[in-house]
């Protein structure tokens, strides 16, 4: 009985832990991984809680933050490695010296202020 209210507790702790997680660069991927231990935890708690006749809002919230917090972070993990991927591509378009002629290529499509925004941005 007081198993599955600890259950409970912690699951609910994972959930609260893996929403604010999933919002920062680091911390998203950590939100994976507490996300799912959470919906374990909080499952079970549910399951324990039910079968002795107690109330299982508590372990019905931590289910829904945990699963919610691991559905953000993993959007935010696919959102932070593509960032990185970009960054890197223009760190090496730049030192490759082609990332001048691509803007130029694309200020002649856009038009010259556009083009020169571009250009003194990334310069």
């Amino acid at each position: 009985m007081q198993n599955t209210k600890t259950l409970a507790i912690v699951g609910l702790i994972l959930g609260i832990v893996t929403i604010v997680a999933s919002w920062f660069w680091i911390g998203c991927f950590i939100a994976i991984v507490t996300g799912i231990v959470g919906i374990i935890l909080n499952a079970k708690a549910k399951k324990g809680l039910q079968a002795n006749g107690e109330k299982t809002a508590m372990a019905v919230v931590g289910l829904i933050l945990s699963i919610v917090g691991l559905v953000c972070g993993v959007i935010m993990s696919i959102v932070y490695a593509c960032t990185a991927c970009a960054a890197a591509a223009l760190t090496q378009a730049a030192s490759d010296g082609t990332l001048e002629s691509a803007l130029n290529g694309l200020s002649d499509e856009l038009g010259s202020e556009l083009g020169d925004a571009l250009t003194s941005a990334l310069s």
